[in-house]
């Protein structure tokens, strides 16, 4: 815990004492500097809290935090249609469309 502190500490003053700019030769850098860190595992425990705490914090629709994958949400909406159950709130129908997926490839022409 106090190795953390220190790091934090650290960390802050180098991130206050950057150059707004660095100027070579040919280019201008600007440093842009942000705090990161690793998004916990799928399927553990860290995982599923903090999907808990994303889905009922009012905040992260309007910061756009959270997207729906379309591929997975028509997955799910057409299990529940399946299993005739009650579409989400929102869903006013659940109309399918048959979605076609076409690959390419480059014919060798033999003359």
């Amino acid at each position: 815990m106090w190795a953390d502190y220190l790091t934090r500490d650290l960390n802050s003053t180098i991130l206050n004492n950057l150059p707004k700019s660095i100027k070579g030769t040919i280019a201008l850098g600007v440093p842009k500097t942000a705090l990161s860190e690793n998004i916990p595992k799928r399927d553990t425990d860290d995982y599923f809290n903090l999907m808990t705490f994303l889905l009922n914090n009012p905040d992260v629709l309007s910061k756009d935090l959270v997207r729906i994958h379309w591929p997975n949400f028509m997955t799910f909406l057409s299990d529940i249609d399946i299993k005739g159950g009650k579409l989400p709130p929102g869903i006013k129908s659940f109309a399918p469309k048959y979605l076609y997926n076409i690959s390419t490839r480059k014919l060798i022409q033999n003359d």
